[in-house]
């Protein structure tokens, strides 16, 4: 079998076709990049200074609260900090209120009262923001050095900084800084407060959803007639309301404004219209697809609630894709740290980015879009891999699929997963890298970047849709590996050529996906939302912020039943492709699918044609187990 083709030969879908590795050298790959990022990880350590991010640094390297090296030639740099680890801003200028910050100082205490430097010289000292008190001992020749003013100050909370409270630029800062912290603080203690109400309502949107899926079972169709017909209606109302509104306007006409609003509503009248009956012309033209499409979400609702493990997939990998951000985030920040210092002209330390830094943050950036791509790769073969047993079993899963999914995916198709997703991991970080050519020549100002702008952004768009469509072929590429157990090339040709030869279906099951999903998001997502109200409305003298809850809620339901349709999606695609290769791939008489399929046109009626784009003879139909024909 080629890269990029089939061998020729006529394969038969079968439950479990032999499998071999896929794609190894990716595999190989990926593991050797794997080992690059510890290898970052090792170096960043050993050369960047993460303690500077958290304990604060003064202007001349010094980390505060431990012991230091000399960075700079200064005779400030590489003082014993231990004990001195409240981070201090000094401020100069003429006037209090409006004076300037100026260097970075390591105290053992943040400064309690007001003082003018020049007048009160052992106030200053004592509190140790002067040169020649603290930690910062005068060196030989060297004369004590304040600033012109010392603020009383109070530790921002969580960190060792002493934030001024008498500057007029320092307390906008502070009280900012402290508002916001009681805002939290506040939001929090309500969500904390209402967090039985919360996980209740959680609890609730899990079990209708996973209620409403099975539910899909028998009644996806009412609902995809009901949503059908909402929207015509829908549709048919706005039509005539602004028919109405334009007849109204017509007969009122009295000022070159009436004649406009006239205009309005008759141009937009006419455009509705035109909606209306192009959509009612493709429901009446595609009638047949769409009751297809119900018919595979109603197999991919009944072969879900066989397997209630599938839904597991989602959360497992939002755990995993969590700790992988959180890598890469921490390995970046502790990188950002590596740089290289200089002295600058006022003595002070000035860090200089490194190519090696650059180079690095590059390298992680396409870490953290390659191994999130990795990680959605594994969770959409997981869930094909669960439909696909399932089908090619004649829905009935032997064991438990999960398990068995996961161990195709370490054991043969790892290769294939790491390609697909390094793929929209490249797009990805060309976009990036466009989006930081477009920030630097916005930056400028100046007019001759605004072309440069401009090709920027119209190569973001692109990218974009080439991203989308790299991600719909690779999705269906991975069922297509589920089912046949073929490297990824040959997949993506195999489901490209596939798909092709079935668009109507396709269509149809993408707007009965969006459809049913919309239902089930809106229904649920508000339904929890209104409950929540009405517990809170019944509880409303313990609980105050009603919005902050009600928010927490609509977002992590949201979160939730978006999970779980995200796999009914996935699943429903699944059964469509497993659909597709039964009757392309099987002989006539040995098809798989079940008899609910066959009930909805899959047996009795063609559903595209053969692979060679020939058309179906009435010779090649085999009578089903439900009566007619079968393709």
């Amino acid at each position: 079998m080629g890269c990029c083709s089939d061998s020729g030969e006529r394969r038969i879908l079968a439950p479990d076709p032999p499998r071999g590795c896929t794609d190894i050298l990716f595999s190989i790959i990926f593991v050797l990049f794997c080992i690059g990022i510890a290898a970052i990880s090792g170096w960043s350590v050993d050369n960047g200074e993460p303690l500077r991010l958290v304990n604060g640094a003064d202007s001349f390297g010094n980390i505060c609260g431990v012991k230091n090296d000399k960075r700079i030639n200064s005779p400030y740099s590489g003082i014993d900090m231990t004990g001195f680890d409240h981070m201090y801003f000094t401020l100069n200028g003429t006037d209090a209120q409006s004076a300037d910050f100026g260097v970075t100082l390591c105290l053992k205490e943040c400064p309690t009262e007001f003082a003018i430097c020049s007048s009160d010289t052992d106030a200053c000292t004592g509190a140790g923001v002067c040169f020649g008190s603290g930690a910062y001992i005068l060196p030989v020749n060297d004369t004590l050095r304040c600033p012109d003013f010392m603020f009383d100050s109070s530790e921002l909370s969580f960190t060792g900084q002493c934030m001024q409270i008498n500057n007029a630029t320092a307390t906008a800062l502070a009280n900012g800084l402290s508002d916001a912290q009681a805002q939290i603080e506040q939001v929090m203690g309500e969500v904390y407060a209402a967090r039985g109400i919360i996980g209740a309502c959680l609890v609730i949107a899990v079990a209708v959803t996973f209620g409403l899926i099975a539910f899909m079972r028998c009644c996806a169709g009412p609902i995809v007639c009901f949503a059908i017909t909402a929207t015509l209606l829908a549709l048919g109302v706005i039509t005539g309301t602004l028919y109405y509104a334009a007849i109204d306007a017509h007969k009122n006409k009295e000022t070159d404004q009436d004649e406009l609003n006239y205009q309005f509503f008759l141009g937009t009248a006419i455009v509705f219209t035109a909606i209306t009956l192009i959509m009612f012309c493709i429901v009446c033209a595609m009638r047949t697809r769409i009751r297809q499409a119900v018919g595979i979400f109603e197999e991919a609702a009944a072969a879900l609630f066989e397997m209630p493990s599938t839904y597991c997939c989602p959360f497992i990998t939002a755990v995993f894709l969590l700790l992988w951000i959180a890598m890469c985030l921490v390995v970046l920040v502790v990188v950002a740290t590596a740089s290289d210092h200089a002295t600058t002209s006022e003595g002070y330390i000035s860090y200089v980015i490194t190519d090696t830094q650059t180079a690095l943050f590059a390298y992680m950036i396409f870490a953290l879009y390659w191994g999130t791509q990795l990680l959605l790769a594994m969770l959409e073969f997981t869930v094909a891999s669960n439909i696909a047993i399932w089908y090619l079993n004649q829905t009935h899963a032997p064991g438990i699929p999960l398990f068995k999914s996961l161990w195709r995916i370490f054991r043969y198709h790892f290769g294939s997963l790491a390609l697909g997703s390094f793929i929209v991991a490249i797009i990805q970080m060309l976009r990036t890298v466009l989006e930081y050519i477009e920030y630097q020549a916005k930056k400028t100002g100046s007019e001759s970047m605004c072309i440069t702008r401009f090709v920027c952004n119209c190569a973001r768009c692109l990218l974009y849709c080439l991203e989308k469509c790299v991600k719909f072929i690779n999705k269906n590429a991975y069922i297509e590996i589920a089912i046949w157990g073929d490297n990824f090339c040959t997949s993506c040709y195999n489901v490209f050529m596939l798909l092709s030869r079935h668009l109507g279906l396709i269509s149809a099951v993408n707007g009965v996906a969006f459809l049913i999903v919309f239902v089930i998001k809106i229904g649920v997502v508000s339904g929890v939302a209104f409950l929540a109200y009405l517990w809170l409305e019944a509880e409303k003298s313990t609980y105050t912020a009603f919005a902050v809850v009600i928010i927490v809620v609509i977002i992590l339901s949201f979160i939730l039943v978006d999970a779980f349709t995200d796999v009914y999606e996935v699943a429903a695609e699944a059964i469509m492709i497993c659909v597709l290769e039964d009757h392309d791939k099987n002989p006539p008489g040995e098809h798989l699918m079940s008899e609910r399929l066959r009930n909805f046109n899959f047996g009795d009626q063609k559903i595209g044609t053969h692979k060679d784009g020939s058309k179906i003879e009435a010779s090649e139909r085999r009578p089903s187990k439900a009566g007619g024909s079968e393709v």
